[in-house]
């Protein structure tokens, strides 16, 4: 067996400096560029050179690359090039073994990192930050924690708390249109004791089985999966209606109570209402159920047509109404309060009357003139709010123009009644600048003499007859 040929050093190889160049040109490649790398010329292949012993200290040759992606166009022919890179002389001077570092990602992977939007930070709105609140202070959800305390709020608070504890027949309780109802139905259901189970109706329904449903998921009587998986699909009202009523009668030996609240109930159809108050009384001991209609004035006048007579004199009505002019700044001040206790912000005098005028005093329409006019105060970096962010919230919510009949009538009345007062003023004080000139008119007009009085008829003298002349026959 003849011995193998003598191996010869890398520095003697003159394909090494190309098959280097290819294997750098390589790494420094896309995957996935599509561009195409020109082949290297055909070249005699070097001897083959066995690996190096490993060393236990030097570090593995693939843990820089581990988080790259594989390189995909080098041959297997220059693969073996890699385990030669760590213990390979310097090229270019020195004595050092050669380290090859990645400094940078490749093509692909700086262009797809570019080009990918921004993460958001944070999900809060930009204002929230600026102005050290931890929430959005006007949002329109029905949280209670952002109650407040009016005097109509907190009146029909303890009436709706009260009818309830009472079990007073059925309450209804009608407000306007952003005006707090749902706000304050959540605020009470959370002063109620645990013996009073609760479902609250946000949608209205167009069928009594829809309604059932929802009310007996409620109180746990059945499960959410057994209505979304359609179990219940085939249930007709009246199993639906006993199987409510059974499971009212069952928590009179646990001394318990049910409360069912359905909002906009204006909406439901007439047969629904009818339902409904049917199902208000259950027992005829005691009242195990308690119902509660919330929704806008027209429900009031619904409830009084010929086929809820039945109702005549068991009906506990709540009015709820809108925020006084006073109350604006309390209610703003709260807001911000409790979204932050560290508020940077607050409202100026002037444009607590504008929201006032825009709103009327209903409290939806406030929180989105407020929430609005944060907007444009941290667009122009101000910490205090002015007229100018309301009236512009308002042009762009389309609440410049938007004034109901009566807030019309009752500013044409206070126009008319400010004229008459102006016109009063300016008599006033023209009197005063022309008193003297008056005064001396006025004595003028007292010293004009006094027509003469008409003398009074004198009556004629009674007439006398004549003698007759004489030398008349019969004259003396």
């Amino acid at each position: 067996m003849e011995d193998p040929p003598p191996k010869r050093p890398l520095a003697d190889d003159p394909n090494f400096l190309a098959r280097l160049a290819e294997l750098d040109s390589g790494l420094n490649a896309a995957p996935g560029d599509g561009e195409k790398q020109s082949a290297p010329p055909h070249q005699t292949p070097p001897d083959p050179v066995p690996p190096p012993a490993p060393q236990a200290s030097r570090p593995s040759p693939s843990a820089p690359f581990s988080s790259a992606a594989p390189v995909r166009n080098l041959s297997s022919a220059t693969r073996p090039l890699l385990d030669l890179f760590p213990a390979a002389p310097a090229l270019r001077g020195g004595t050092g073994p050669l380290s090859i570092a990645v400094t940078e990602p490749p093509r692909a992977e700086r262009r797809r990192f570019f080009r990918s939007p921004a993460p958001a930070l944070t999900d809060t709105r930009p204002y929230e930050t600026f102005y050290g609140l931890n929430e959005q202070p006007f949002d329109l959800s029905s949280d209670p924690k952002f109650l407040y305390h009016s005097v109509s709020h907190d009146r029909v608070a303890e009436e709706l708390l009260g009818a309830i504890r009472a079990r007073d027949g059925i309450v209804v309780l009608t407000g306007g249109i952003g005006t707090g109802k749902t706000t304050v139905c959540h605020a009470v259901l959370e002063l109620l004791d645990r013996r009073t189970l609760t479902s609250f109706v946000l949608d209205p329904f167009v069928a009594v089985e829809d309604l059932l449903k929802t009310v007996l998921v409620d109180f746990g009587v059945i499960s959410r999966d057994d209505l979304a998986r359609g179990r219940l699909a085939q249930a007709s009202r009246a199993d639906l209606s006993v199987t409510l009523r059974e499971f009212l009668k069952s928590l009179a030996a646990l001394q318990a109570f049910a409360v069912v609240i359905i909002d906009e109930a204006q909406n439901l159809p007439i047969d629904v209402l009818q339902q409904i108050c049917a199902l208000a009384d259950v027992a005829d001991d005691q009242p195990l159920r308690q119902v509660v209609l919330v929704g806008q004035p027209n429900l009031l006048r619904l409830l009084r047509r010929p086929e809820f007579r039945v109702l005549d004199g068991r009906i506990v009505h709540c009015e709820l109404e809108p925020l006084a002019e006073d109350e604006i700044t309390e209610y703003i001040t709260h807001r911000l309060a409790v979204a932050g206790s560290n508020a940077r912000v607050e409202f100026s005098d002037r444009a607590v009357e504008r929201v006032y005028d825009l709103s009327e005093g209903v409290p939806r329409v406030i929180n989105l003139l407020c929430d609005r006019a944060l907007i444009f105060g941290h667009l122009a970096s101000a910490s205090v709010i002015e007229r100018a962010a309301i009236d512009k919230a308002a042009h762009q919510l389309g609440l410049a123009r938007t004034l109901t009949r009566v807030g019309w009538a009752a500013r044409a009345a206070m126009a008319a009644l400010a004229l008459t007062l102006l016109m009063l003023v300016g008599a006033t004080a023209a009197a005063w600048v022309f008193r003297a000139p008056l005064l001396r008119a006025i004595a003028q007009w007292e010293q004009v003499p006094q027509p003469p009085a008409v003398p009074g008829l004198r009556s004629p003298a009674p007439l006398v007859p004549l003698d007759p002349p004489a030398g008349v026959d019969g004259a003396p």
